[in-house]
Order: C-alpha cells, then structure tokens, then sequence
C-alpha cells in the first residue's frame, strides 16, 4: 500500500510545486521524467486520483501584487469546535479572505490579500471572530512586471474558479482569438501575474491522515531546515516555504503517532522556534471577495478605454472647428 501512497504523494507535489506553463494538463512526460516512471503511470494515477475525488481541479490565484496588496497567513485557535464553526462564515465573507483551512479540533488557518500597511488579521477580527491568534507571516511574492489590460483581468476572471476552462470557451466570452488569449495567458504566467493550485481533497487519500507541519525558524537557520524537512519526509504533497520565518508542509502519515513523531523531530531542530502539527480536515477556496476585486478591474478598464480618445467623428469635428 505505501508504495502505491508514495507514488501518488510524489505526483501530487509535483503537480503543486509551480507549475512549469499555465496548461494544467502537463506534460506527463516530464513529470513522469523527474519522478523516474513512465509516463502512462503518471497518466492512470492522475485519472484514479480524479475518479477517487483526490483531485477535483485547478484554481488560478492572482498574485495579490497584481492587486496592490500582500499576502499572509493567520493561525487562529478557538474556545472549542462550536465557536470555530460560528467564525468561518464570518471569516469567509471578510474583505481580502481567499483560503480557509479547518484542521481536526480548534485550529483555522486563513490566507487573506491585505494593504501592505494594515495586519492580515485586521479584517478577520473586524468580523467579531473571538479566537486566538497563534502566529502569522507574510509571504514573499515575487515581482510581476507586467501591467494587466483589462483582456488579462477579463481571461483572469473566466479562469479564477476553473483553471481548466478551454481556451475557445474563454476566446468566446472575452471576444478574441483562441490565438490571443493563449499568448496573454502565457506571457501572465510567464510574470507571475497568477499561479495554479490543484484542488485537493486530501480526505479521499484512504488509509493516511493528512497532516500539516507548520514551523517558525531563525531566518538564518531556515533554508537548512526547509531542505531537511523535505529530504525526511516523502510523503510530503505540498510545501509553502517563501517566507523568511514560517514554513509549512502538508505531509501524508499512516496515523496520529507518526504525526507527533514529526512533530518531535522537528521542535529538536536548532533554529527552530517554533512547530505545530495538526490534522487537515477541509480546504476552502473562497471565491467572493476575489472575483469582485478581479471585476472591479475589468470595469476600470472598460471605463478607460471608452474614456481614452474620443470617436474618430468627433474627434474630426473637433479638429474642423479650429481650422
């Protein structure tokens, strides 16, 4: 069984690990390359993993730069499961929330796009959320060069829910060529004007518990321990490591006891500050508030374009009357 486990954990954080091209369907080839298989294994276990419900699709992020803002992450502990199961409507209908993370017991993980001046948990706790704030980082973004016409917010748009829209069903929406849309898309990706994350149902990973592994480390010390992390545990499906201080890793274990094994281990690593285990339940992709802040820039460069130069009629009676 593990074996089989091994190999799908190594495919998963392959398909997690920044994609190489904004196509989600991947060269299999090359990740079967890099994983030292062949490529209809790839294949057959990324069909079984749909069909099993593993993996339900992908979801387009745009890089929170791209809209003025940063992104961080907040550790809440609450009183007991009633008070956290009040908060997380609260906390998905707060401004800049775009992932909800439940873990078994009394613990809520919240990625939030925020100004660069205010704290990530402002908004949160503005919602009247009574929990404690156990840590939080920022993450480090990388640059995006690129200013986004309002085509690139209008495919961005059709994108954020479902990664896999095809290109002629986009073309169709925003009114361009399957040609054009495929080279802006390429040319965002190529920006880190947004990144694609598979959707992952970890509680169909039958027989292991899903546990992630959050440490907060010297930033001297970090780098050794992230690549430490990594080389020890293989069943790790995703890693988040930009930051200077906090890394977390969603790692597969065969049951609780592994999972306070690890947590052992890595609290004995010098440099580290602090670690925190707990088991994933449920990952929440909200959609709301991403997709308002999204439109509101396609609105903007409608109203731009409209608002630009004036039509070539009145622009030559215009030019007429000074003659």
């Amino acid at each position: 069984m593990w074996k089989w486990i091994d190999l799908t954990a190594s495919i998963m954080r392959e398909m997690a690990t920044t994609p190489s091209h904004w196509n989600v369907n991947r060269s299999y080839a090359d990740v079967a390359r890099k994983l030292g298989v062949d490529e209809d294994t790839v294949r057959n276990r990324l069909k079984m993993m749909r069909e099993m419900g593993l993996l339900r699709g992908w979801r387009l992020i745009p890089n929170a730069r791209m809209l003025g803002m940063a992104s961080s992450n907040v550790v809440l502990d609450f009183a007991g499961q009633e008070s956290k199961d009040e908060a997380i409507p609260k906390i998905r209908s707060a401004q800049g929330t775009v992932l909800i993370q439940d873990f078994y017991g009394k613990t809520l993980q919240v990625t939030v796009f925020h100004p660069e001046v205010d704290g990530p948990e402002r908004s949160i706790m503005s919602q009247g959320v009574a929990a404690e704030i156990v840590t939080l980082w920022k993450v480090k973004l990388p640059k995006c060069e690129l200013k986004p016409k309002e085509l690139d917010w209008r495919i961005m748009g059709m994108m954020l829910r479902n990664a896999e829209t095809k290109l002629p069903e986009i073309a169709a929406k925003v009114k361009a060529s399957s040609r054009t849309v495929k080279r802006r898309v390429n040319l965002m990706m190529a920006s880190s004007a947004f990144f694609m994350q598979p959707i992952l149902d970890l509680r169909k990973a039958v027989g292991v518990t899903p546990c992630q592994l959050l440490v907060k480390c010297a930033p001297a010390k970090k780098r050794t321990i992230d690549e430490a992390i990594a080389s020890k545990f293989e069943r790790t499906v995703f890693r988040l490591t930009n930051s200077d201080t906090h890394s977390m890793f969603t790692i597969l274990c065969a049951n609780v006891g592994e999972m306070k094994d690890i947590l052992g281990w890595a609290r004995s690593q010098s440099g580290v500050e602090f670690a925190k285990t707990d088991i994933l339940e449920q990952q929440d992709y909200v959609h709301g508030w991403l997709e308002k802040e999204v439109k509101s820039r396609t609105e903007k460069g409608q109203e731009t374009a409209s608002t630009k130069s004036p039509p070539r009629r009145i622009a030559a009676r215009v030019s007429k009357s000074f003659q």
